[in-house]
């Protein structure tokens, strides 16, 4: 990719350069993945999070596996089928997952570090650091009132340092529909 000086942004442009394809060609089980939801790096190493899985696998600049985190069930540190996104802050990896409605958190060298309720019972939910540093939240609560139609709360929230909401930055607002009424 390559973006022309003349174009959105001033100065000299940018350039994106391949430095790792990892992919099921290559023959190596770790590489084959059943459905990637995010992608996270530092400065050496890459970490993705495979949802079909239930797991976050680790890979130094090479492509070689480095470790796993979370997997498959229902105890400490263990994923379901929808962890959303992954953080890295620090020497921490979080882990959201809003079908366990947690935020897990491992030591990048792999140890369960605990984890901590995900803002909103039940809500889905999708993290990301913000250019000032601080860690965002939007949370999306969806329910069906007894007459059959949808209600809910979807909010971008500020997470503090316990990953706890710490204030709501903007709430979205949205018509009222008849989807969902019965009849």
């Amino acid at each position: 990719v390559d973006n022309p000086v003349d174009g959105s942004w001033r100065g000299s442009g940018w350039r994106v350069e391949e430095a790792l394809v990892l992919g099921s060609e290559d023959g190596r089980p770790e590489t084959e993945f059943g459905y990637v939801v995010d992608v996270a790096a530092d400065a050496d190493t890459l970490y993705v999070l495979d949802q079909y899985a239930q797991e976050v696998r680790v890979f130094a600049p090479g492509g070689a596996l480095i470790r796993t985190l979370g997997g498959a069930g229902d105890g400490p540190g263990e994923l379901s089928r929808f962890a959303s996104s992954l953080l890295l802050r620090g020497d921490t990896v979080a882990v959201v997952d809003w079908g366990r409605g947690r935020v897990h958190r491992f030591a990048k060298r792999g140890d369960f570090l605990g984890d901590a309720l995900l803002p909103g019972a039940g809500a889905r939910s999708w993290w990301r650091v913000g250019a000032d540093g601080q860690v965002y939240a939007r949370s999306l609560t969806r329910v069906t009132r007894d007459d059959g139609r949808w209600s809910g709360e979807d909010r971008l929230m500020r997470i503090g340092g316990g990953l706890a909401v710490a204030d709501t930055v903007f709430t979205f607002r949205y018509d009222e529909t008849d989807i969902g009424a019965r009849g």
